[in-house]
């Protein structure tokens, strides 16, 4: 029988799932304040036994994830990225198995090595993005960086759309390429640099606590350090895109440093006419948001600048190369992140189902399928 990840509740399961995480940081406390270890240069066996674990998660088959988890290892045995991502995926497997403690232990393992280590939270269900920020709020308060603006950190909201010239794409709404955007650049981010970006629920979880719009005043310093400091986040990505006709579009791109409410602003031109010009038009905002966030870096010291990976976007340019459908999954996958927002699971599941038909190799659509399946089953 597959095992099923364990209904997520606040009261006794969360005061055990507490109670783990203080005896494991009471025996790591010497530890967590030792320096962090230098990282190791990515190993690609690594990665792709990592993503293997995943595949294998996504089947259900966590016993064989852990054993992907446990190869990757001994390929990957000083900190990394990777090494961060094997610990993430070894404790989504024991959360899924019932196994708290090891699940704790596993997060508690990553963020001894490195307290802002990169977490993507598009892989995971929700229940295991809210474990992770249980046990790294816990970390973090332990060595005195909880409510900090962590330089690595950055929170990305959905975009506006403004549809003045009636742009369409077929039959779909193009309203929803503000969840794609938000989504497009929270994933370059991820998948192409160092960064860590807020998980899309923890924010809107924040925003309601906060009694925030979706897209809050930002420019508000009040708003900006408020909101940082809960996210752990140094710096805000907001934007609109503007479609001047129906083949062309721009893209206003606002970065806000959360302690300041220092605004910079950049801006593309792009063409929407073909999967290839939308590659282009990615690997622009993406180049434009991370100038932005070097700009900021420049007063903080001991902080190089955040480069992009080349072959993130060369891989991305392999996989679409003959794909002119681009545009259709965009707006399928705003759509499910849509009806994720609005707690719809089966509706986003659908979007997604949708995303896998028009192109069976997306891993995103594919991950977000098996999560809100776990999450649908809790409820």
């Amino acid at each position: 029988m597959n095992a099923r990840l364990r209904p997520w509740r606040a009261g006794p399961r969360l005061a055990r799932w507490s109670l783990a995480v203080a005896v494991l940081l009471t025996l790591a406390a010497g530890s967590l304040l030792a320096p962090v270890a230098v990282a190791a240069e990515e190993d690609p066996a690594c990665e792709d036994l990592v993503k293997d674990a995943i595949a294998q998660m996504v089947r259900e088959r966590y016993q064989d994830a852990l054993a992907s988890v446990q190869r990757a290892f001994a390929d990957s045995p000083r900190p990394s990225d990777c090494s961060a991502y094997c610990l993430q995926t070894k404790s989504c497997a024991y959360l899924s198995l019932g196994q708290t403690g090891k699940a704790a232990e596993a997060l508690v393992q990553m963020l001894r090595d490195d307290p802002h280590a990169p977490y993507d939270p598009q892989r995971f269900p929700r229940s295991m993005n809210r474990f992770y920020r249980t046990v790294r709020d816990s970390v973090l308060a332990s060595i005195e960086q909880a409510g900090t603006l962590d330089i690595r950190t950055v929170a990305v909201l959905d975009f506006e759309v403004h549809n003045w010239v009636g742009h369409r794409y077929e039959d779909y709404d193009v309203q929803a390429l503000g969840a794609a955007l938000q989504m497009i650049v929270t994933s370059d981010l991820v998948e192409a640099t160092n960064l860590v970006v807020v998980d899309r629920t923890n924010m809107k979880d924040v925003l309601a606590e906060l009694e925030l719009a979706a897209n809050p005043d930002l420019a508000d310093a009040g708003n900006a350090i408020r909101l940082g400091r809960l996210l752990n986040a140094h710096a805000f990505v907001d934007g609109q895109i503007s479609f001047i006709d129906q083949d062309l579009a721009r893209i206003d791109i606002k970065v806000i440093h959360a302690a300041t409410s220092r605004v910079l602003t950049r801006h593309y031109e792009g063409d929407f006419a073909s999967g290839s010009e939308l590659l282009k038009l990615q690997r622009g905002v993406l180049a434009l948001v991370t100038e932005a966030l070097n700009e900021f870096r420049e007063d903080v010291q001991h902080t190089g600048a955040i480069e992009i990976e080349p072959a993130h976007f060369d891989q991305l340019a392999a996989a679409n190369r003959d794909n002119d459908r681009k545009m259709e999954t965009w707006l399928l996958a705003g759509e499910a992140l849509e009806r994720e927002d609005r707690d719809d699971l089966r509706g986003a599941i659908d979007r997604w189902e949708a995303v896998l038909a028009v192109d069976p190799d997306h891993e995103l659509a594919r991950t977000r399928v098996w999560a809100l399946g776990v999450d649908l089953e809790r409820q």
